[in-house]
């Protein structure tokens, strides 16, 4: 039975990105969710809070600037980098002094504003020098084909960690980061998670059937 486990974990961890659709049937209250256009901010940085109207929960998907999403390989390279590449805890006061000692590259004017749209884990930063130019839109994780790859990351963590949204919601709230919502984390699971151990599954009891 350990042994099973362990392949289907290693089957989640490499290939979690599938996305073969399976009804689940015990997952609690779901939320239909409306895709947000990001790159036109309702709102500038939201709170930290954790109830279910977080911001987080509008959406897992965002619009994506990657031209690149039907090169299989490229993606592929990028999904494991999403998945191994270390991830850090950042203050946000730190990320200010860096955005900050920016120069226009086209004036060189100091940056005036820096305007901040949370998503879940994800933070997008649009930063404009004095004269209003552009400096940067800058994205604090990936996008894997319009979802930030954090976010997808925390729910795959919380499920195949054998967690509860709910305890791992509680902790995140006591430790004060931004963090998904309750719906999104469902929507995750419902849409990806369990359709990728389901087929490991399958699989799993494909071969152990051949072995026999």
């Amino acid at each position: 039975m350990e042994k099973d486990e362990e392949m289907v974990v290693i089957e989640c961890d490499t290939h979690f990105l599938q996305t073969d659709v399976i009804e689940e049937e015990k997952v609690e209250k779901r939320v239909d969710e409306t895709p947000v256009n990001v790159a036109e901010p309702a709102e500038k940085q939201s709170s930290s809070s954790h109830d279910d109207s977080h911001p987080s929960d509008v959406s897992y998907h965002l619009e994506s600037d990657d031209s690149s999403e039907d090169n299989e390989e490229r993606e592929a390279t990028k999904e494991e980098k999403c998945v191994h590449g270390r991830k850090l805890i950042v203050y946000e006061e730190a990320l200010d002094i860096l955005f900050y000692s920016l120069r226009c590259n086209q004036c060189f004017a100091p940056v005036e504003d820096v305007e901040k749209v949370n998503v879940g884990i994800l933070l997008r930063a649009k930063l404009y020098c004095v004269n209003g130019h552009q400096l940067l839109i800058w994205d604090s994780q990936a996008m894997l084909g319009g979802t930030p790859a954090g976010n997808l990351l925390v729910s795959a963590a919380i499920l195949f960690s054998g967690n509860t949204f709910h305890k791992v919601g509680h902790f995140a709230k006591f430790l004060g980061p931004n963090f998904i919502g309750k719906s999104t984390y469902y929507n995750f699971q419902r849409d990806i998670l369990n359709p990728v151990i389901y087929s490991a599954f399958k699989k799993q009891r494909r071969l152990s059937g051949e072995g026999s």
